[in-house]
């Protein structure tokens, strides 16, 4: 299963933008990093920073609590409503996943957010079980219930 290194890009520099410098330290579930490179003054995920930061937080508690130290990465892109659009699965070594959608410009993120139609280039990957970031879905009376 191949996957991409954005690791050995990283070994003797360090990241360029914020795009992957995002990147970079959320495979190495570092949150303190993330929290401290993305804009405070924006939304991610439609939600304030420090809300879309706590929840991410509890994300890779799940990964962590799995065994993982680092996630791999596969990319891929979203083949429903943002169809096009580029992102990542961050995939842990127990088929833990988050299929994840970054709006860029210029290696400036404009915003971050799950996908639930994620179709990677790498075919046959192990995906078992999905980490959300806003684990909710929506009942029968169109309530919001966490799971």
């Amino acid at each position: 299963m191949k996957q991409l290194n954005l690791f050995a890009r990283y070994a003797t520099r360090l990241p360029k933008t914020q795009y992957d410098a995002v990147i970079y330290f959320m495979a190495r579930l570092d949150i303190e990093m993330v929290s401290d490179i993305l804009d405070r003054d924006k939304t991610y995920q439609d939600f304030p920073k420090d809300i879309f930061i706590s929840k991410l937080v509890k994300a890779f508690e799940k990964f962590q609590d799995s065994g993982d130290k680092a996630l791999a990465l596969h990319k891929g892109r979203c083949a429903g409503c943002s169809n096009g659009c580029r992102g990542f699965t961050f995939q842990g070594s127990k088929g833990l996943y988050m299929d994840i959608l970054f709006l860029t410009d210029n290696g400036k993120i404009k915003d971050i957010y799950e996908c639930s139609l994620f179709v990677n280039e790498q075919k046959l990957l192990r995906k078992l079980i999905r980490v959300k970031i806003d684990p909710k879905e929506i009942n029968a009376n169109g309530d919001f219930i966490p799971f």
